[in-house]
């Protein structure tokens, strides 16, 4: 079940974002959802702006999300920008917290940064 809503961004915003494989949902940071026993694994790279997450799934990495805000994301403040993945719940982490879930996980395959987590980590 996805629990993140997908909010509406201006066109071609919107298809070029689409067309490069990243995904726009609302900000939520969901840690407690009513009946989900799931555990949290780490599923996509994801960035945090003005409100909104924007992410890409594996392989996809940051600087894929990056490219595509500032070739194609002129109306969007780039300034406050927060690096980060989406769980399977839905959930927005920054980099140290999802370096720990990772890490509860199992799904580090190696070593990039002792206490961030990067991509490259995981796939």
């Amino acid at each position: 079940m996805d629990h993140t809503t997908r909010e509406q961004i201006p066109d071609p915003f919107a298809a070029a974002l689409a067309a490069a494989g990243v995904e726009v949902s609302a900000s939520a940071a969901i840690s407690d959802i009513p009946g989900d026993r799931r555990p949290s694994l780490i599923e996509r790279a994801a960035v945090l702006v003005s409100g909104k997450v924007y992410s890409v799934p594996r392989p996809g990495r940051h600087d894929n999300i990056a490219r595509c805000l500032y070739v194609y994301g002129a109306h969007l403040d780039l300034e406050g920008e927060v690096q980060g993945f989406l769980t399977n719940r839905g959930e927005f982490l920054t980099r140290r917290t999802a370096k720990a879930v990772a890490m509860h996980a199992g799904q580090i395959v190696r070593t990039v940064n002792p206490d961030e987590l990067f991509s490259e980590e995981m796939w």
